[in-house]
């Protein structure tokens, strides 16, 4: 698999990710376990892709959710991940740090 093609599987499937979150967010009753078990996922991804901040971001979003994990909040948090996703798609680097990222969402 060249690097362009296991690139274009992170995008895809944090993409995939992010959609299985908006869609938690907008149930009554929010599965945090699920929740953390995604976010976990695309932490691991960021980091095996070298988006350090993201990763951090990711990780310290998680742990703010897993204490109080609001629909609210959650949407945020995949509108945050959605952005990140399409700027490195584009070949853009992050321009915002990882506790930048983080007040976005709590």
């Amino acid at each position: 698999m060249s690097d362009s093609e296991f690139e274009q599987l992170y995008f895809d499937d944090v993409d995939e990710q992010i959609e299985t979150l908006t869609r938690i967010a907008t149930k009554d009753e929010i599965d945090v376990l699920e929740v953390r078990r995604i976010m976990h996922a695309m932490e691991g991804a960021a980091g095996l892709m070298n988006h350090d901040s993201l990763r951090v971001a990711i990780f310290e979003i998680c742990k703010r959710i897993e204490r109080a994990c609001s629909p609210s909040q959650l949407s945020k948090a995949c509108e945050v991940f959605r952005e990140c996703n399409d700027q490195l798609r584009k070949g853009e680097a992050l321009t915002q740090t990882s506790e930048e990222l983080v007040r976005k969402v709590i």
